[in-house]
């Protein structure tokens, strides 16, 4: 599974929102450590199966970003788990961050201007990103 939550600029008209986009891989994906490279988005984002839409894709410029690359069958209440540990993990690793939590690796980055704004922009996303997943399975 991938989602990626996004705040996005469009020139035309001058605007700025969030989309969401969630990704499977389908069934049987599971992984003991870090994702595969095969499951990264960079080679494999997967299936589109949703997607939460304020800025209309296309040409738009990016101005942070949350991603999560996790097994299809991650479930809500444990994806949360591992949304509510990435402010602690920000001033330790620095921007842009990338980390993992078996088996869930987590991105996070965002240009200048937002930097001040860190903590709400990351909870922004987070809220994104949860509403696209949606309830979720109840598997692990």
């Amino acid at each position: 599974m991938y989602i990626s939550a996004q705040r996005v600029a469009s020139s035309s008209p001058p605007m700025t929102g969030v989309n969401a986009f969630l990704f499977e891989h389908g069934s049987g994906t599971m992984w003991a450590g870090p994702p595969p490279g095969d499951f990264m988005p960079e080679n494999n984002p997967g299936r589109l199966v949703r997607e939460l839409i304020e800025i209309r894709p296309a040409g738009n410029e990016v101005h942070s970003y949350l991603d999560i690359v996790s097994p299809d069958a991650i479930s809500r209440d444990h994806l949360e788990y591992i949304l509510r540990t990435v402010p602690e993990q920000v001033p330790n690793i620095g921007l842009p961050m990338s980390f993992v939590t078996v088996p869930v690796l987590v991105r996070f980055n965002l240009v200048g201007y937002l930097l001040p704004v860190w903590y709400s922009e990351l909870n922004r996303l987070r809220d994104a990103a949860l509403a696209v997943f949606g309830p979720g399975l109840d598997v692990y």
